[in-house]
């Protein structure tokens, strides 16, 4: 036991020499780890005020505790530990870190790696906790929370940029999530150089990217295309007549719209033959 630590039934010890390398639980990688910057400032503070608050472990992971554990090696600080056994790993660690001032995208992110979490050990899901219940408790629609999950389901290897803001959530949901793993680790690759050249080759991967998307999706509904292009060609035709029609409003907006309006006509009849 450390000094100045009560016993009690969470056991309070510094590292053993022989202990290796803790792993992080797979609970606490559901939040995203500090900046570089926090993470400099955390380390300069435990030199100065040494550790605080100790690092908790579940299962003899890092459940709690990460930025202090690194921090401690950066300083060469020796880490002190307690040994903690919550029933919901998760819910522990969302109270832990809620507090943090997170994007909405982050939190999104971190619901759904929450909900993979719970795919995988249900039995630890005392909550029930479902998307509608996490978007209630970060504040955003479902639809977002499942953005995150299929991304994380067909392109993990992409989450990183995204946290780093080298690549939109959208971006990789909607286009980069189809392609094979080997093209995404190129893309990764890519987002990771500093060369000029491989800049370019990222936008040009990224175009062609889309090109493929849209190139199937049209192929795989001709039909529905053909039947979109005429609706519109219709709702086009009819507001045209009503606006002509119409001696009501400012004549001079009333003539713009109108004018854009078979512009857009005469525009989606030039490209109809390209869309099919």
């Amino acid at each position: 036991l450390v000094p100045g630590y009560p016993p009690g039934d969470r056991a309070i010890s510094e590292m053993d020499d022989s202990v290796k390398q803790l792993q992080f639980h797979e609970a606490a990688n559901i939040f995203p780890m500090r900046t570089a910057t926090e993470c400099d400032e955390l380390a300069e503070d435990i030199r100065t005020n040494g550790l605080k608050d100790p690092i908790g472990l579940c299962r003899k992971k890092i459940l709690d505790g990460r930025s202090r554990y690194l921090a401690c090696e950066k300083v060469g600080c020796k880490p002190r530990f307690e040994n903690i056994d919550p029933d919901d790993p998760v819910a522990y660690v969302q109270s832990k870190n809620l507090h943090r001032q997170l994007t909405k995208g982050q939190l999104s992110l971190m619901a759904a790696r929450a909900l993979e979490y719970y795919h995988h050990h249900p039995s630890e899901n005392l909550r029930g906790y479902n998307s509608a219940m996490a978007a209630v408790a970060i504040d955003c629609v479902v639809s977002l929370i499942s953005q995150y999950s299929r991304i994380l389901k067909c392109a993990a290897v992409l989450v990183p940029m995204i946290e780093s803001n080298k690549l939109s959530s959208q971006l990789v949901h909607r286009y980069l999530s189809y392609l094979s793993i080997t093209e995404q680790r190129h893309i990764v690759k890519l987002c990771l150089s500093d060369s000029e050249q491989d800049k370019v080759e990222l936008q040009e991967v990224i175009a062609q990217a889309k090109g493929r998307y849209i190139r199937a999706k049209l192929s795989n509904n001709p039909q529905n295309t053909a039947t979109l292009i005429a609706n519109i060609l219709t709702n086009i035709k009819a507001l045209t007549t009503l606006m002509e029609a119409n001696n009501s409003g400012i004549p001079g907006m009333r003539d713009r719209v109108t004018r854009n309006l078979k512009a857009a006509r005469k525009y989606v009849l030039e490209t109809r033959p390209y869309l099919l």
